[in-house]
């Protein structure tokens, strides 16, 4: 068992009363949690940290006013908000596409959004943005929503559900010599009507995928 206490970020959406931002510990031992810092930033709903553990980027859900915080984190767990930066309507995920950019997903803006890490770990402006154009027949489905991304396990595509489109988009993952990344458009995989494709994982042989779907409640197997 660890023996040294984790650390992990909590995000709460301060439309409904929550805090922002905070850093947790938790003691393996005695399963105690300690509240370390907290910051209030615009309601994050999905976070991510730096490999180091010094910075913390999380997606601001708040429609026309949605963006990407970056806070910093030091030794104690004391959280400083650096800055917010614009992102499409309403991004419900982020990750690390590469040493140097971090993926989001758009859900309301139906869209998959690059953003570029400098040293000191500041946020880019938007370094790109590929938008979708699905429909399906629910009416949640007027437009394209995208819910969640992940990497395959080869490391050469992201694969980004579309609930409101009703198909899984792979793109393919362009790294560059700085340790940035790029996306081109590569397919998409059709799932059935009004099933509304939500996460995404692999099996840990690479095999397969899993996909949870929303509208219809299931969890489909792709190989």
């Amino acid at each position: 068992m660890c023996e040294r206490d984790i650390k992990f970020a909590v995000g709460t959406y301060t439309v409904l009363g929550g805090e922002g931002v905070l850093i947790y510990s938790l003691n393996p031992r005695t399963l105690q949690t300690e509240c370390l810092g907290r910051q209030r930033v615009e309601n994050p709903s999905f976070l991510c940290a730096s490999p180091s553990g010094g910075h913390v980027y999380a997606v601001n859900e708040s429609g026309s006013r949605s963006g990407v915080h970056h806070l910093a984190v030091d030794e104690n767990g004391a959280l400083t908000a650096c800055q917010t930066v614009a992102s499409g309507a309403d991004p419900c995920h982020i990750l690390w596409l590469s040493t140097r950019t971090l993926c989001i997903s758009n859900y309301s803006g139906g869209s998959v959004e690059l953003f570029d890490i400098a040293a000191d770990g500041s946020l880019s402006a938007s370094a790109q943005t590929l938008t979708f154009h699905e429909c399906g027949t629910s009416p949640r489905q007027q437009s394209s929503h995208i819910h969640f991304c992940a990497i395959t396990p080869d490391g050469e595509y992201l694969v980004a559900d579309d609930l409101g489109g009703d198909c899984i988009h792979i793109l393919k993952i362009e790294h560059h010599s700085d340790g940035t990344a790029r996306l081109l458009r590569h397919g998409k995989t059709a799932v059935h009507a009004e099933a509304g494709p939500r996460h995404i994982c692999f099996g840990a042989d690479g095999r397969f995928a899993y996909l949870i779907t929303e509208l219809s409640d299931e969890v489909m197997v792709f190989g």
